[in-house]
């Protein structure tokens, strides 16, 4: 009964643990999304400016 019991305490600590490790993890991949698309932005309103500018 006792080993029931640590071992359903330990399952809630790891949960915890694992919660508070991964939730900043989840807002940095967002982050990196947002990252990813600021750059394909700059680099499609690079890509227009060169044909506008190489257009003769």
């Amino acid at each position: 009964m006792l080993a029931k019991l640590i071992g359903i305490s330990l399952i809630v600590i790891g949960g915890f643990i694992a919660l508070t490790v991964l939730f900043p993890l989840i807002g940095s991949l967002f982050e990196l999304i947002f990252l990813l698309l600021k750059l394909a932005l700059a680099i499609g309103c690079i890509a227009v400016g060169y044909r506008l500018v190489k257009r003769d």
